[in-house]
């Protein structure tokens, strides 16, 4: 196995571009959905004023890009001029990637950045800081970066970060959750130490183009919330100093990148791939491609409880939204919670108001980015932070 290998692999797709709408690492989900779930959790946690930013597995800048689109709550679609931490409040931006090809593409992109600096590194090993290099506010990581630790590497870092930033730095630590419906093959009832799946970047590739390479597997971490406290726990007594857990939340439960790859699940659903299309302009989206079809797994109580409930919101709205648009009559299930009925109401409002503007194809360029937006913000109330999604993310900060 070598990570770098893979990881060049899909680069070589040519679908690491930014960004890339229906299909690619950058498309409208990771823009629209993930990065934005992400800048709202976090965004109430960092520090005021000018700050130093270490993104550790930066990829190509993803970091910068993330903090520097973090808007106020509230601004969907996200506008330049609502942006809370413009690039001007960015002292310094340090990427520390081991991947050569997308250190090359983010310094290409970010060539004119003074304040933005890239270099190679293998954060396995400890905190790649450099002696003397001044303290960071900020140590970033994003997208699973930590799954590719084992349990004692994801310590060290951690307290290596407690202790070069000191008091008031925070730590954003990011990794797979263990109870993914993406890999529902692989839920197991007792987690053992260091738990990795075998994973593979297939989801950039059509289903043909699947069934046809040779991808490169390797090894990442499944984590669940226990797991990231006595993480913490360790990594505070061994920096000695205190490190508070802020915030542990979850990431695309029902949008994961293998959601439709089938390949640790027997049954895909091209949801991903709907949500996508409702985000992309001027293009219709058969809402019935939206519905998910959760199947439980036997042994797994409180995860089948927890994804019936999130499938069944989901659902509620989903409906919901096709009724107004077919001119039925709407309504909603009698069990339908306080923010599904929320959501439903302002789609109705949406719906209202458009059918008498002069626009060009509201449904597709108004409704369905909106039911995208509502859908998304379901996900971040219902979400538990127990690692019952694709990502999950525990936010800590030294005391």
């Amino acid at each position: 196995m070598d990570v770098t290998k893979a990881y060049s692999q899909a680069f070589h797709t040519g679908l690491y571009g930014k960004p890339t709408g229906l299909r690619g690492k950058y498309d409208n989900v990771r823009r629209f959905w993930e990065d934005e779930v992400t800048r709202r959790f976090i965004s109430r946690y960092l520090p005021e004023g000018k700050i130093r930013v270490l993104d550790l597995g930066c990829g190509s800048g993803d970091g910068y890009e993330l903090l520097t689109g973090m808007t106020a709550p509230g601004a969907d679609p996200p506008r330049p001029d609502n942006r809370v931490l413009p690039g001007d409040k960015i002292e310094r931006y340090t990427g520390v990637e081991i991947n050569p090809h997308l250190l090359e593409q983010g310094r290409s992109i970010y060539r004119k950045h003074g304040n933005v600096t890239f270099r190679q590194g293998d954060f396995s090993r400890g905190l790649p800081v450099e002696e003397g290099e001044p303290p960071y506010h900020l140590y970033l990581t994003t997208y699973g970066t930590l799954s590719h630790c084992r349990d004692a590497e994801s310590v060290r870092i951690i307290a290596d970060a407690a202790r070069h930033g000191g008091s008031g730095a925070v730590m954003v630590a990011d990794w797979l959750g263990c109870y993914s419906y993406e890999w529902q093959d692989l839920w197991l009832e007792q987690l053992p130490a260091d738990h990795f799946m075998d994973y593979v970047v297939s989801y950039l590739l059509d289903e043909e183009e699947r069934s046809s390479t040779q991808l490169e597997k390797f090894p990442l971490r499944l984590m669940d919330k226990s797991t990231i406290l006595e993480l913490v726990d360790r990594a505070e007594r061994d920096a000695g100093r205190p490190i508070r857990v802020l915030e542990i939340f979850d990431r695309s439960v029902f949008v994961g990148r293998h959601m439709e790859t089938a390949d640790y699940h027997r049954h895909p659903q091209a949801l991903r791939r709907a949500v996508n299309s409702l985000w992309e302009p001027g293009r219709r989206t058969d809402l019935r491609e939206l519905r998910v079809e959760y199947l439980p797994r036997e042994g797994f109580h409180r995860a089948n409880e927890y994804f019936r409930a999130a499938a069944e919101a989901w659902n509620d709205l989903v409906e919901y939204t096709a009724q107004l648009l077919s001119g039925a009559a709407p309504g909603l299930s009698p069990a339908a919670t306080p923010p599904v009925r929320q959501a439903a109401e302002l789609m109705r409002s949406l719906v209202a108001g458009t059918a008498s503007l002069p626009l060009e194809d509201p449904r597709a360029n108004i409704i369905e980015p909106q039911l995208a937006y509502q859908l998304r913000n379901l996900e971040m109330v219902l979400q538990r932070g127990e690692g019952m999604a694709h990502g999950i993310v525990a936010v800590l900060r030294v005391e």
